[in-house]
């Protein structure tokens, strides 16, 4: 059985933007659609939390940052086959005042932690899927989340992500994939996917951990 750790924040915990911020269904989220994708042999665990950031402390949550709560998570979870990361869309909050520089070396020590032997227990090292987000919409101020992201600035920020962690991907000789290839915001907040966001992301995924598994 093949243990998959989908660590990430509001799209992977399943923020439905068109039913008030409720949670999209197992069946609907890129998630549960991955599992059923995958079929037997696989085991995927979800940890998705809205609001989620790589390191930043969150001056309004102080339970948002990865830095803290991915050791547990990691020991939580092991033997750990691969580790999908999907994170960033939330250090682009204006308050953060992060470039690209900075939440990409945010990604960099995520990435370090799922690599030490101390989170691993004994066990192999996971292999790494990072996934650089979706894009924020270009209206996001006229969003219900346009005070957190100062508008055309979000947008062009996170047309850089895809670059910048595919460069570290390979640094750290991981997996790759470009969501925002596959998958757009939702018109209604310009941030979170809706129901065939999650499923297009959900087949790309899928096919990504299935070459990457035929590989070993």
């Amino acid at each position: 059985m093949k243990q998959i750790l989908c660590f990430g924040d509001s799209n992977t915990w399943g923020h439905d933007p068109c039913n008030d911020g409720k949670r999209f269904s197992f069946d609907k989220r890129w998630t549960g659609l991955v599992t059923k994708y995958l079929g037997d042999g696989f085991s995927v665990q979800e940890e998705g939390l809205c609001g989620r950031t790589t390191v930043f402390e969150d001056p309004f949550d102080p339970y948002l940052c990865s830095k803290d709560s991915l050791p547990v998570i990691l020991r939580t979870h092991c033997p750990i086959d691969l580790v999908i990361l999907m994170l960033g869309t939330n250090d682009i909050k204006q308050y953060f005042h992060a470039d690209i520089s900075a939440i990409t070396q945010g990604i960099e020590t995520l990435l370090q932690m799922i690599q030490k032997p101390e989170f691993s227990q004994g066990y192999p090292a996971a292999q790494i899927l990072l996934i650089s987000p979706i894009l924020i919409g270009e209206q996001i101020a006229d969003s219900p989340f346009g005070e957190l992201f100062d508008g055309r600035h979000a947008y062009q920020l996170s047309l850089k992500l895809a670059k910048a962690y595919q460069k570290t991907a390979q640094k750290f000789h991981c997996h790759f994939l470009n969501a925002a290839e596959y998958a757009q915001p939702s018109a209604k907040d310009c941030l979170h996917l809706d129901s065939a966001g999650h499923a297009a992301l959900a087949k790309a995924i899928g096919a990504e951990v299935k070459k990457i598994f035929s590989k070993t």
